[in-house]
């Protein structure tokens, strides 16, 4: 393992661990150095070994065992999503990189759309259902009906069957989230969208798959529309 800078401290070290893990060094269930071998080795004080190690725990990398020490955690992708940022919060995407986003959520819910007329179950079909009763009722709130078109998204993606598309579903939304919510202050773009809605409910209900894709790539290319018309 290479010494580090003496400049860069914690970081670096949080750095240097997940070099060694990237590239093969350290797998899963691994036993890492402990402080005193790791400071000696990147030529760091205890100190910023200890922070640096600390930080990698909180964000779910390693994990302290009982009588073993500290060992590079088996995670899940479930538990990958569960440690990303809020990005929604924190990132200001150029336009050019808001297009990109939204034809990379059309290929995943085109293809969740699709599944989800196979795979819902009557209870998903339900929830969906009493999602767009919900919407139809708050055409005139348009933060109230921009939260229930999310969920009905998210159930969609739930109803796909495939966990891996739902949490990327999920995480394409809440980069987008804050574009559309210009868009929903219309409310006849609301009543718009209502249609799409329904028309794709339908197809779900009916179990008919060609028509929930053709139904949600409409929707979406509509949306589209109207968010890149306020952006340009």
């Amino acid at each position: 393992m290479d010494k580090v800078k003496k400049t860069s401290l914690s970081d670096a070290v949080t750095e240097s661990v997940i070099s060694q893990i990237r590239e093969g060094r350290y797998r899963a269930g691994d036993r890492i150095p402990t402080e005193r071998e790791l400071a000696k080795q990147l030529g760091v004080g205890r100190t910023s070994v200890r922070e640096g190690l600390t930080f990698l725990e909180k964000l779910g990398i390693l994990e302290i065992r009982q009588g073993t020490g500290m060992v590079v955690r088996s995670l899940s992708l479930e538990k990958v999503f569960e440690h990303l940022l809020p990005v929604q919060t924190i990132i200001e995407l150029p336009d050019k990189d808001v297009r990109n986003i939204m034809h990379v959520r059309r290929v995943l819910e085109a293809e969740s759309a699709r599944l989800a007329a196979q795979n819902a179950t009557e209870e998903q079909l339900e929830h969906l259902s009493k999602l767009l009763d919900g919407m139809a009722a708050s055409l005139e709130k348009p933060r109230d009906y921009l939260d229930l078109d999310l969920e009905f998204h998210v159930v969609l993606a739930e109803a796909a069957g495939n966990p891996v598309l739902a949490q990327l579903t999920g995480l394409i939304r809440d980069i987008y989230t804050r574009y559309f919510e210009i868009v929903l202050e219309d409310p006849e773009m609301n009543r718009t969208s209502l249609q799409f809605h329904r028309q794709l409910y339908i197809a779900l209900r009916e179990r008919d798959s060609d028509a929930a894709h053709k139904h949600i790539i409409a929707h979406l290319i509509q949306a589209e529309k109207d968010v890149l018309k306020l952006l340009d």
